[in-house]
């Protein structure tokens, strides 16, 4: 399990699977935008997708207002 420190908070790394259940929109949409690279908050080890749910947050706060 890695952990973010970044910001002096502890947090667990989660799989893709979890954003892919937060997200409005399904699989299949955010699978394209992982191949466009529209999602940069993703951290790829080996073949898997995870991300910290502060970063998630963080960068769609920053969208709001755009449309994805």
């Amino acid at each position: 399990m890695k952990i973010n420190q970044s910001e002096g908070n502890i947090e667990k790394l989660l799989p893709l699977s979890v954003l892919i259940n937060e997200l409005p929109w399904g699989e299949t949409k955010t699978r394209g935008m992982i191949q466009r690279g529209e999602l940069p908050f993703l951290i790829k080890i080996g073949r898997s997708y995870f991300f910290y749910k502060s970063s998630y947050e963080k960068y769609f706060k920053n969208m709001e207002g755009k449309e994805i």
